[in-house]
């Protein structure tokens, strides 16, 4: 089981961020995915919507991941998740909020995919007093199953300890393989916003943090540290 202790320790490579994990292969099935976050009907919706779903039918995702999804019904505002997956067709919608489901007003995370779902689930964010979730889909990729999450952590410059104990309530209790340390991955690639600069792209910066925490899976698992040395 994935426990305190080892996020800690996962958390503890940050600093190494000039190393990196020799790239794994993996031949055959392929994800496309993309990512949004709707920011609610701040803005013009109206004139955003049309727009937003020309965006979506150009990547033509396999799974489309929106956060900041709303509906409410004192502004007569459908759930803006289930009016792309219409626009859109052929998609499957999961929808998580923190409101009742019979609520007037709900506000949360979906995730849209075509590929055949295998399970589903959701959790609440620390502190519990607040609106965020975590939603998962496994979804099955060629016969491969993939899991797909989406949550927005906290955003605020002070907020790193609030994010870590976010991820760190995605993974407690989950059991420590790559199936789950490729779930972790796929929060921190959405959620780290890292700048660009001369030195390494944002995406770049993404990528890096993903790997670390591959390389103490890795590593966690008797293969030996490998090093841009080692690489040379």
């Amino acid at each position: 089981m994935i426990a305190r202790r080892t996020l800690l320790a996962a958390g503890a490579l940050a600093p190494l961020a000039g190393c990196a994990t020799a790239p794994t292969s993996r031949p055959g099935a392929e994800l496309r995915l993309a990512t949004f976050n709707i920011w609610h009907n701040q803005g013009d919706w109206t004139a955003r919507l049309p727009l937003l779903i020309d965006a979506l039918k150009a990547q033509n995702a396999d799974v489309i991941a929106l956060q900041e999804v709303l509906q409410d019904a004192a502004v007569g505002l459908e759930n803006q998740a289930e009016m792309l997956a219409r626009e859109l067709g052929g998609y499957r919608l999961a929808f998580v909020s923190t409101d009742a489901e019979d609520a007037p007003r709900r506000y949360g995370n979906a995730l849209l995919t075509r590929l055949p779902v295998l399970t589903e689930a959701s959790t609440r964010l620390e502190p519990l007093d607040d609106y965020r979730t975590a939603l998962r889909l496994r979804v099955s990729v060629q016969g491969r199953p993939v899991d797909v999450v989406v949550t927005p952590l906290a955003w605020q410059d002070d907020a790193g300890p609030v994010r870590a104990r976010q991820i760190e309530a995605a993974l407690f209790g989950k059991v420590w393989n790559q199936e789950n340390v490729q779930a972790a991955q796929a929060v921190l690639f959405q959620e780290f916003s890292p700048i660009s600069d001369m030195r390494a792209s944002a995406d770049y910066r993404r990528q890096v943090l993903g790997n670390l925490l591959q390389r103490f899976w890795l590593e966690t698992q008797g293969q030996a540290l490998v090093t841009l040395e080692a690489l040379a």
